[in-house]
């Protein structure tokens, strides 16, 4: 393992040598871009308003006196997050894309310590790879959105590096909060959930890991966030009357023409931004794509614009509903670029 660091990293020379160092300009690259194309989307404000009703008193609704009220938001843990702000007087507008920001540099961490510590890649490849999300266009134009993107697609890494890379069976606290913050902050999150535990399940029969623990370990997870689940939509159902948000209801349909809108949506980021190509790429080249870690993050960076496709994308730029799988993509980035040194 240590002699595939030594060969990878002798032809990257002229890159910084020290991983601080490398951390250090890969998150300042991520946050200059992301202040530089500072960005909060006209979406975002409605879940503001509904935080700003919601911390008066006035309900979780969008008008006021509003009978029966619409659930026009499907990002229920950042609109409570919303409401705290509000609640304490404090500009939501500017804090909550703030801390997208700043979860958008805790993805950029997590991503390089995994290609380093965790895939055992070499520190040049890891360096490039990451950078390939810290300087994404697309990224920085996210980082701010006031949309919940940027804490979904941490959200998502952070429960696929702890289902996909720690084995302790005996630990389920940590995957279900994030499972269950997961399922809370987009309405779909719940697949996402089920995604990665898919993933995750693939990884450990892959490399040879007993799945019964695996199993045993994801069910224990899982179980307290079917429970918590399961009384959040009973009480949707009892507010809304309804377990499908209005959002969803209007936007979303499994058409022919909405898969077609949706083709184009995934080929039109693909030719502007190189990352998505990794997956074909690896595919091709490497050798050692097989191991059980990158099968998981090839299954997770396909499942972002499958979905994008099958739901026919949406109107927004830069392919908002792709960035989070971009993390995943620059996993196999990082094993591509060693194979090529290789």
């Amino acid at each position: 393992m240590l002699d595939r660091r030594v060969r990878s990293d002798a032809l990257f020379e002229t890159l910084p040598r020290r991983a601080s160092t490398q951390l250090s300009i890969l998150v300042g690259v991520q946050l200059l871009l992301a202040f530089r194309f500072w960005f909060v989307c006209d979406d975002a404000y409605i879940t503001f308003r509904y935080a700003k009703h919601w911390a008066r008193g006035q309900g979780i609704v969008f008008n006021v006196s509003e009978f029966p009220p619409v659930e026009g938001y499907s990002d229920f843990l950042w609109l409570v997050f919303a409401t705290l702000t509000e609640r304490l007087s404090l500009p939501t507008d500017l804090l909550l894309p703030a801390f997208s920001a700043l979860c958008g540099t805790a993805l950029v961490w997590r991503v390089y310590t995994v290609c380093t510590h965790h895939l055992a890649l070499g520190r040049g490849a890891s360096f490039l790879a990451t950078g390939f999300v810290a300087a994404s266009p697309a990224f920085a134009v996210w980082s701010t959105s006031g949309l919940e993107t940027m804490p979904q697609a941490l959200l998502t890494f952070l429960l696929f590096e702890e289902l996909v890379f720690r084995r302790d069976d005996r630990e389920w606290a940590v995957p279900a909060l994030l499972a269950l913050g997961l399922a809370l902050i987009r309405t779909e999150g719940i697949g996402w959930v089920a995604v990665v535990i898919g993933a995750s399940t693939l990884a450990a029969w892959r490399d040879g890991h007993p799945l019964p623990g695996h199993l045993r370990r994801v069910a224990r997870a899982m179980l307290p966030v079917a429970l918590m689940l399961g009384m959040y939509h009973v009480w949707r159902m009892q507010y809304y009357g309804t377990l499908v948000p209005n959002t969803a209801l209007v936007k979303v349909s499994t058409s022919l023409r909405s898969v077609f809108r949706g083709f184009k949506y995934v080929a039109l980021f693909t030719v502007t931004t190189v990352s998505p190509l990794a997956p074909a790429l690896a595919l091709g080249w490497s050798r050692t794509w097989t191991r059980g870690p990158l099968l998981a993050a090839l299954t997770c960076a396909a499942a972002f614009p499958t979905y994008a496709t099958l739901v026919g994308g949406d109107f927004m730029p830069f392919g908002r509903m792709l960035v989070p799988g971009l993390p995943f993509a620059a996993l196999l980035w990082a094993e591509l670029l060693h194979e090529l040194v290789r």
